[in-house]
């Protein structure tokens, strides 16, 4: 009876510590490569989202303005270098009153490139404004 004491009193093993602890490293070792993978795409992200804010406030802009330049460059703003390129295209249409209406076009490709520290490369956002009064 006494013997049964001491053995339920004696706790782990040396065996049974190396063993519970190498799991707990291997797990935290596993949760920290996922939180610094999870951080760096978030970063990625937050730069394509600002990308393609940018872009989207030059859209805008040009949207509003009378004079499209059909090729600009921006002044990197935040290291974001915007870049405009726009061509004139037109669009026929028919309808049954008047057989061909001829509308023209400014197809706007607005390109911005990321600055190496948010991770790099370019994003791109295309439209087409209407030009007012035809070409």
């Amino acid at each position: 009876m006494r013997a049964r004491r001491r053995r339920s009193q004696r706790g782990f093993t040396l065996v049974e510590v190396i063993v519970a602890f190498a799991i707990l490293s291997l797990l935290s070792t596993m949760v920290m490569a996922i939180a610094g993978q999870m951080l760096f795409f978030s970063n990625k992200l937050q730069g394509r989202n600002l990308a393609l804010s940018f872009a989207q406030s030059k859209i805008e802009e040009m949207r509003s303005s009378l004079v499209i330049p059909s090729y600009y460059q921006d002044e990197p703003k935040y290291g974001y270098l915007r870049t405009v390129t726009s061509t004139i295209v037109s669009d026929t249409t028919s309808s049954p009153t008047n057989p061909q209406i001829i509308r023209f076009l400014r197809h706007v490709t607005v390109s911005v490139q990321l600055p190496q520290s948010s991770g790099g490369g370019a994003y791109s956002l295309e439209t087409e404004i209407p030009i007012p009064g035809g070409r």
